[in-house]
């Protein structure tokens, strides 16, 4: 069956980790092997050989310093971190591997989840960061770095199936319009909208936050999200599968391709979901840029 495996890559300044290697194991106490070291801005691994019960571990090499990084905590095969897996597939549409592969698979999921980012998210940019409640003050003072976004649950505004610090862009402007950069140094709730800063803005500095929002949880994902993009996922697997079985017909000097009817009822469905979706859209509305 193989495993889809995705991790995020450090972020620690004091440390320059080029490497990254993938270790394996039969349990989860067992003895962890090997299977393959790559380049660290690669950040995911399809092991052709996994299964849902083997167990992994992940940990970074600095070659120029020769320092290792701990291991991560033990990733159970069959455990993905995009918006379906390749069995959610496999289940709706009874494709075999001999009809495509795993690893095929896995890449229309990638295609399939910047597709359905693009239908359901919206973007919110520029939005300054003011007073929203008494819990979410986003009070600009020196000290406090926690913030909170108008809209939310936060969304994957760089397609990669997983909400990071990478999601987020926070800049400040002083009195005379320089803008400075600010770091997000973590997510402390997607389904809220929290973030925290790695330095606090001082004022009198305006505070701006560019980002994405979902109409429901993408991580983990909420069912629907799941069933959408297994749906055109599906459809997508059979536009590559019957590609050599397309008939090709003609209308008066104009060459038609015949479409996969597999295709068609897989996409159907996938719009039938993302119309479920758009009803939940509680916070569609842009956000209130006060001045």
């Amino acid at each position: 069956m193989g495993q889809l495996l995705r991790w995020a890559i450090p972020t620690d300044s004091d440390v320059s980790y080029d490497t990254t290697y993938v270790y394996r194991a039969s349990s989860q106490s067992g003895t962890y092997t090997e299977i393959t070291n790559q380049a660290i801005a690669d950040n995911e691994y399809f092991d052709l050989d996994g299964e849902t019960s083997s167990w992994y571990k992940i940990r970074f090499y600095d070659t120029s310093e020769t320092t290792w990084s701990n291991y991560s905590t033990e990733l159970q095969g069959g455990t993905f971190y995009g918006y379906c897996s390749i069995l959610d597939v496999r289940n709706l549409t009874s494709l075999t591997e001999a009809q495509i592969s795993d690893s095929s698979v896995f890449s229309l999921i990638k295609y399939a989840m910047a597709q359905l980012n693009a239908d359901i998210q919206i973007k919110h940019k520029d939005e300054r960061l003011l007073y929203i409640s008494l819990e979410k003050e986003n009070k600009i003072d020196g000290s406090n770095t926690t913030f909170y976004t108008r809209n939310y649950p936060l969304g994957d505004s760089d397609n990669n199936g997983s909400i990071s610090t990478d999601d987020l862009y926070v800049y400040s402007l002083d009195a005379d319009g320089t803008r400075t950069d600010l770091t997000v140094s973590s997510i402390d709730s997607v389904e809220r909208g929290e973030f925290t800063l790695s330095t606090a803005p001082d004022d009198p500095v305006t505070c701006y936050v560019t980002y994405f929002s979902t109409p429901l949880l993408a991580e983990p994902p909420h069912m629907l999200i799941r069933l959408a993009c297994s749906y055109l996922t599906a459809a997508l697997s059979y536009t590559k599968i019957d590609a050599a079985k397309c008939k090709k017909f003609r209308v008066g000097k104009i060459a038609v391709m015949q479409q996969s009817e597999a295709f068609g009822t897989f996409l159907g469905k996938y719009r039938n979901v993302i119309d479920q979706i758009s009803q939940n859209m509680l916070y569609k509305k842009e956000s209130i840029d006060y001045v």
